[in-house]
């Protein structure tokens, strides 16, 4: 006889697939983004920030466009080539002085990390060298814009600090002057907590104390109990004996 279609599993599979599917997607989406520095919408306010800025000061917003192009082109280029040329050789020195300095997960001693520093600053100095030969063979244009797109970031992070306004300055020189207060304010109190628990402790340890000697006097106590329940027994039994 045939096989019977088992039409649950088919199903379970098709769901396997769309689930890798739409995990494919998302991580290619991803992986796009750390390349372009962003998501669309980012790209999109940077290219739109500069052509309005443009065009509300009366400039060539067009020109404008084309330099944001060639600042996100050079930023892109940059962190690649950074990645590809810096960042794994220099991975690569790590692993394999971070095995030098490490065996077994037991740290070697700073006599082991002293005797590899020469050989560590060759390595260093040799991922520097490579860098450079790579840097020189790059297409003028290339560095050109690489360049540019540094200039921007550092234009970018000045003119942010030296167009606060004064009211901004005063609000945060405010916000600092609370947050002060308040460190202050939390000193204070950790010192009286610190007290506190140093009186709960010694109270604790008188407790320990006196307590260690509560069974012996709780043995005498019962000892004494039994003694007078004895002479009241023999009271009741015996009568009392005048001597």
């Amino acid at each position: 006889s045939k096989k019977k279609t088992d039409h649950g599993k088919i199903a379970d599979w098709e769901q396997k697939i769309e689930e890798l599917g739409a995990k494919a997607i998302s991580i290619i989406n991803e992986m796009v983004e750390d390349i372009m520095g962003g998501t669309s919408s980012d790209i999109a306010e940077q290219l739109s920030d500069a052509f309005f800025e443009a065009f509300q000061n009366g400039e060539d917003y067009a020109k404008a466009w084309g330099d944001k192009v060639n600042e996100i082109i050079g930023d892109i280029t940059k962190r690649l080539l950074v990645q590809k040329f810096l960042e794994e050789p220099l991975g690569e020195v790590f692993d394999k002085y971070k095995a030098q300095w490490f065996k077994d997960g037991k740290f070697m001693g700073i006599d082991a990390v002293l005797n590899s520093l020469s050989g560590l600053t060759n390595d260093l100095n040799q991922v520097g060298t490579d860098w450079i030969t790579i840097w020189e063979a790059l297409p003028q244009q290339i560095k050109d814009m690489i360049t540019a797109a540094q200039d921007s970031t550092r234009e970018t992070s000045s003119s942010g600090i030296a167009n606060a306004s004064q009211d901004s300055v005063d609000e945060l020189n405010g916000r600092a002057t609370a947050i002060q207060g308040h460190t202050y304010s939390i000193s204070e109190n950790t010192k009286l907590l610190l007290n506190t628990a140093n009186l709960i402790l010694q109270s604790v340890l008188n407790i320990e104390s006196n307590t260690d000697g509560l069974s012996d006097r709780v043995a005498g106590v019962e000892s004494s109990v039994k003694e007078i329940k004895d002479t009241v027994n023999d009271i009741a039994l015996k009568g009392i004996k005048i001597k």
